[in-house]
């Protein structure tokens, strides 16, 4: 679906634009840096002491599970417009995909959760939670379907490392998190790789036009010097009457 020649700038733009995003998301991941913005807000201690008494994680088993996720999310874009390309529907697409997430869900919490009363919604909170989920969920699925079949699988993906930087944004603006040094360095890096890969796409999709034209010329030119002669044939088959 993507067409990779070292010898075309765009595709080096492309190729350099993605290791440069996921470099920004190593530097936000791995360095912390010194605190730029510091918000101040009441602890809780009956919340510390919750999380003290928690079990420690087990990052292997964590990053082994994450990193399969993001192979199986690669395929999904790939599938995605695959599928898309040759069923051009996105709101039956995104129902037989919620159909059957659906049924995994159940599936898994049926069998990790043991208390029945999870099964019934609380008219509330909750449910408002699960309704305005359902409907954002479908909404963006849709979006990326449509963007999957428009421009491919790679233009969709180069959005998730943003997601990153909007995370920070958001912590820091509404849950009082501390912005460090990394966090900017790393945003900064994620987004000159954004830029990066974006200019390699429209170039890209220039030079794709650009051959686009030339080939119709190229048939209308082959389509016109094969109407000639035949013009001056019937121009030859007038009988002058002396």
């Amino acid at each position: 679906m993507e067409i990779l020649n070292l010898r075309a700038q765009s595709s080096i733009l492309k190729l350099i634009g993605t290791v440069i995003s996921i470099s920004g998301a190593f530097v936000i991941i791995f360095y912390q840096g010194l605190p730029i913005i510091v918000f101040h807000s009441p602890t809780n201690p009956s919340l510390n002491s919750h999380v003290q008494h928690q079990t420690q994680p087990n990052w292997m088993v964590g990053g082994m599970f994450l990193s399969i996720s993001c192979i199986l999310v690669s395929f999904v874009y790939v599938t995605k417009t695959w599928i898309v390309r040759d069923f051009p529907s996105e709101v039956l697409i995104t129902l037989i995909t919620f159909f059957f997430k659906t049924i995994v869900a159940a599936t898994v919490t049926f069998i990790a959760e043991s208390d029945p009363s999870v099964w019934t919604p609380r008219i509330g909170v909750e449910l408002i939670a699960i309704l305005f989920g359902a409907v954002t969920a479908s909404i963006l699925y849709m979006v990326s379907v449509w963007l999957c079949r428009v421009k491919g699988p790679v233009f969709v993906a180069m959005f998730i490392p943003l997601q990153m930087i909007i995370a920070v944004i958001m912590g820091v603006s509404f849950l009082g998190d501390v912005l460090h040094l990394g966090s900017v360095i790393g945003g900064s890096i994620i987004a000159v790789g954004f830029y990066t890969v974006m200019k390699g796409k429209a170039e890209e999709e220039m030079r794709k036009k650009d051959d686009e034209n030339r080939l119709t010329y190229i048939i209308e030119e082959e389509s016109h010097s094969l109407k000639i002669p035949m013009l001056h044939a019937k121009s030859m088959d007038v009988i002058v009457d002396p």
